[in-house]
């Protein structure tokens, strides 16, 4: 009894330590360019420049997401912007990319979810081989230039309230020296007159 359980134990660690195999971990069919092509909502050819995992809790599993950043080169289906991030599962047993190296180009097979791009194992990824390239653009078309990113803001202008300029037309300037001329002439006027009451009221005290 107890030699079985060794038994059944040792296969299962032995199972463990096996090394898992893209067909052992995501099964699916192998696709042409063309096909590969006529899935993807967003077909790209860039330099992979960036990993980075988005962890989902306190510990990293197969399904976490990692975002792979290029800067894209060519761009043959889909907006595509002259840096795209691509989001795939952290492992290949999740059908997530593998084997994806900064530095190195490939082409990009990517399905629309959201305001973000899902890249999977299945979708067709793959090295920018001469010969591959050749194959994805003998059915995507030579491709064009991807979109380029909006320009950031001056920083010496940001925040900063706009002044707008002030004209002032000669006939303008004469029309506010007559009012100031007129509104000064007024104040004397009035002045005298108060002066001339109060004497008459003064005179008619003294009689």
């Amino acid at each position: 009894m107890k030699r079985s359980l060794l038994v059944v134990l040792t296969l299962f660690a032995a199972l463990l330590g096996l090394p898992t195999s893209k067909a052992w971990a995501c099964s699916c069919a192998a696709l042409t360019p063309a096909q590969a092509v006529a899935k993807a909502d967003v077909v790209f050819r860039g330099t992979l420049t960036g990993v980075e995992d988005v962890p989902s809790g306190p510990v990293l599993t197969s399904k976490d997401p990692v975002n792979y950043t290029f800067t894209v080169g060519t761009a043959y289906q889909g907006s595509v912007e002259r840096v795209a991030v691509v989001q795939s599962p952290r492992s290949g047993a999740s059908c997530g990319l593998e084997g994806m190296e900064p530095g190195r180009e490939y082409v990009v097979f990517g399905e629309s979810k959201g305001a973000g791009t899902l890249a999977e194992l299945c979708g067709g990824t793959a090295t920018a081989t001469p010969a591959f390239v050749a194959d994805v653009e003998a059915a995507a078309g030579p491709g064009h230039e991807p979109v380029a990113l909006p320009a950031a803001p001056d920083p010496a202008t940001k925040d900063q309230p706009r002044v707008e300029p002030v004209t002032q037309t000669l006939e303008t300037r004469e029309q506010s020296r007559a009012w100031v001329v007129g509104g000064v002439a007024l104040g004397l006027l009035l002045g005298a007159v108060l002066v001339a009451v109060a004497r008459g009221r003064r005179n008619q005290w003294s009689r």
